[in-house]
């Protein structure tokens, strides 16, 4: 089928590819051998985000709601975020155990993939619908539905939470 978005781990190890369906498959490098697929999702994915060597997250939409963390070398599923609202994008950050997840909820989310938990949470005054951050992880571009864009300076945080 087609293919949507292909990613590549840091490591240059792997490459996770999503389609048009619920799934994303599991391609090994340099022999671009297909060795698994992630499956679990109930909706089409949307967006797929290679975090570290052996870490991607991918988002679903519609009736799914989910977020889940995969592990590459055994295909399982390490943690599963359920929200009461749609995900539209993942994007990464300076910090690989970090990334930024925008939905239909008027905010941008700080996720850590160590942590398992919210770093920081910033609400727009419509849907956000993609987010950028610095190289410093200080500073955060979002984007909204409105047509309105922010440039928001991330303050009063521990260093260790970079």
């Amino acid at each position: 089928g087609k293919i949507k978005k292909v990613v590549v781990t840091p490591d240059h190890k792997w490459v996770v590819s999503m389609g048009e369906k619920d799934i994303a498959e599991l391609w090994a490098l340099p022999s671009l051998a297909c060795v698994g697929q992630l499956t679990g999702h109930l909706a089409p994915l949307v967006d797929i985000l290679a975090v570290e060597n052996d870490l991607v997250v991918t988002i679903t939409e519609a009736v799914d709601h989910t977020l889940r963390l995969w592990r590459l070398s055994t295909a399982q599923c390490l943690y599963e975020l359920r929200t009461g609202s749609y995900f539209t994008a993942l994007t990464a950050t300076p910090f690989q155990h970090q990334f930024l997840f925008t939905g239909g909820d008027d905010a941008i989310t700080l996720w850590d993939a160590h942590r398992r938990e919210t770093v920081a949470r910033f609400v727009g005054e419509s849907p956000v619908l993609s987010g950028a951050i610095s190289s410093s992880g200080r500073r955060l571009m979002i984007g909204e539905v409105s047509g309105g864009i922010h440039l928001l300076e991330i303050t009063g945080m521990p260093d260790d939470a970079f």
